[in-house]
């Protein structure tokens, strides 16, 4: 690794596996002094045991999105232990699969407190002293489902992960001259446990043959791509929205058709 994040705090949320543990490691292998944070304690403490064992810092703090409270906690035990917070990866989430018809009205409001309103919690707390010591980088994993595409279901995802990458515009916007900069990554299908879990990943795997890249993203290419948002690279980068799809987002390619000679 180049040392990428070299000195750099950060928190990311929803670490315990997927997404957020892979940035986790990649990110503690680039340096960074990583808080891993999630409501999955074992599964978060094994991340952090592997990035330590693998020669990283990192520490697992539990953390419910949902609170402001305890977002100032895991910020606080963040500053406590290494410092400052420099990078914020907000990855928490959850799903919810109903079509509007079918959707509760509890399943709206989770949606919404776990999806946007948690990253708003985050962004809240460490936002101040970001604008402080004039330095900052805020990343969110949002989705290309419901910003490049829209399918029919996942009625309060959706809305949910749109209105995250327009709050990461507003923040990119109103807070640019602070020094802080905002952006967002959106990844189409990954594969994940979760998938897994829910029993479609053979169905997931079966549509990402018909993608330009004709495969599942993994947790990892999500991790490059937050990576590279996180730090210096992307130093003239704000306000944007990397997707990362395989381009699925933009078409489907029909199966390779036989030829007779």
């Amino acid at each position: 690794m180049s040392g990428r994040l070299d000195g750099r705090n950060v928190l990311v949320s929803g670490a315990a596996r997927g997404i957020g543990a892979a940035v986790a490691r990649l990110f503690a292998a680039e340096g960074a002094r990583v808080a891993v944070t999630d409501i999955r304690d074992r599964e978060g403490q094994a991340v952090v045991a592997g990035i330590t064992e693998a020669g990283g810092h990192a520490f697992y703090h539990r953390l419910d999105v949902s609170t402001r409270q305890a977002w100032d906690g895991a910020r606080q035990e963040t500053e406590n232990r290494y410092g400052p917070v420099d990078v914020l990866v907000s990855n928490a989430f959850t799903m919810t699969r109903p079509a509007l018809a079918d959707l509760t009205e509890r399943e709206w409001s989770d949606s919404l407190q776990v999806n946007l309103t948690g990253a708003f919690h985050g962004i809240r707390s460490v936002l101040p002293g970001m604008r402080q010591r004039g330095t900052g980088s805020i990343v969110a994993i949002s989705a290309t489902n419901g910003n490049e595409i829209t399918l029919p279901a996942n009625a309060a995802y959706q809305p949910a992960k749109a209105a995250l990458s327009s709050l990461i515009r507003h923040v990119a916007v109103t807070y640019g001259h602070d020094g802080v900069r905002a952006n967002a990554v959106h990844p189409g299908g990954v594969r994940t446990s979760m998938l897994a879990e829910e029993g479609v990943l053979p169905m997931a795997e079966a549509m990402a043959t018909s993608f330009p890249v004709p495969r599942l993203g993994e947790p990892d290419d999500i991790a490059r791509a937050a990576l590279f948002l996180a730090g210096d690279e992307a130093a003239y980068i704000t306000g944007t929205s990397l997707v990362v799809d395989g381009g699925a987002s933009v078409g489907t390619t029909p199966p390779a058709q036989e030829h007779s000679s």
